[in-house]
C-alpha cells in the first residue's frame, strides 16, 4: 500500500506538459505539488537557499499572503503558458528539438516560482532592469555554461518577467484603491 501511494504521489508531484491534453487533473493538482517536489538534494538545496534569499525578502518587504500568493502564482501561470506553448509548438513542429525533449520529460520543483518572487522583488528595486539583467545573464551562464536544459532556462526567465508583471499590476491596482 505505501509503495502504491509513492508511485501515484510521484505521478502528481511531477510537471508534465503532456498532461494538460492528455490528464487535466493531474495536470492541475501537480502546479500546487510540483513547487515542493525535488528531483534530488543538490536540487532541493539550491531551491531552499533562492527561497530562503528571494522569497523571505519578499515576505519582509510585504508580508506572508502575498509572498506564497506570487510563489504559487508565478509557479502556476508559467507552468500553464510553458504547457501550452510547448504542446502547440510539438504539434506544428515535431521534429524540432527543444519540443520533443519538452513533452518527453516531467518538471519539479520550486524554481519557478522563486524565480517569480525575484521578478516581484525587482519591482521594489530602484533599478529594475539591473535585477532582470543578471537574471538573464544567470539564465544564459546556466543554459551555456553548467547545462541546464533550455526549457528550464526560458522557464526561469518567464517566471522571473511573470512575477514582475503580476506584482506591477498587483502593486498599480492596491494604489488606485489606496488612492
Amino acid at each position: 500500500v505505501f509503495y502504491n501511494l509513492r508511485i501515484m504521489c510521484e505521478e502528481i508531484a511531477r510537471m508534465d506538459p503532456n498532461e494538460l491534453t492528455t490528464n487535466p487533473l493531474i495536470f492541475f493538482l501537480s502546479l500546487f505539488i510540483s513547487p515542493f517536489a525535488h528531483w534530488d538534494m543538490i536540487h532541493a538545496m539550491y531551491v531552499s537557499a533562492g527561497i530562503m534569499f528571494f522569497l523571505q525578502s519578499l515576505e519582509a518587504h510585504n508580508n506572508w499572503r502575498s509572498a506564497a500568493t506570487i510563489f504559487i502564482g508565478t509557479s502556476a501561470i508559467t507552468s500553464i503558458l510553458m504547457a501550452i506553448i510547448y504542446n502547440v509548438g510539438f504539434t506544428i513542429y515535431p521534429d524540432y528539438e527543444l519540443f520533443s525533449h519538452v513533452m518527453s520529460r516531467s518538471f519539479r520543483g520550486g524554481s519557478i516560482g522563486m524565480f517569480g518572487a525575484l521578478g516581484a522583488l525587482a519591482y521594489h528595486a530602484k533599478k529594475p532592469h539591473f535585477s532582470l539583467i543578471l537574471v538573464f545573464l544567470f539564465e544564459v551562464w546556466n543554459y551555456t555554461s553548467y547545462g541546464t536544459d533550455a526549457a528550464i532556462s526560458i522557464g526561469h526567465a518567464s517566471s522571473t518577467l511573470i512575477g514582475l508583471l503580476i506584482w506591477r499590476w498587483w502593486n498599480q491596482k492596491g494604489d488606485a484603491y489606496d488612492e
